[in-house]
């Protein structure tokens, strides 16, 4: 499904902030866990789906 979105959405969802320690955006452990460091190098992975379906394999297979 984020798949979908990045390749299809242009902008990012944004929330309020809350007091306290900040959390970690859903977008940013994405790409924690897709092993990039910017949104722009997620899209583009997003967009080849074939890369996108072994990168999405790994971080699953990593997990557990």
């Amino acid at each position: 499904m984020i798949g979908h979105t990045l390749r299809h959405g242009d902008e990012l969802h944004k929330g309020t902030r809350s007091r306290g320690r900040s959390r970690t955006r859903y977008i940013n452990q994405i790409m924690q866990d897709a092993g990039v460091t910017s949104y722009r190098e997620l899209k583009n992975m997003a967009n080849d789906r074939e890369k996108w379906r072994i990168t999405i394999k790994n971080c699953i297979l990593s997990k557990s």
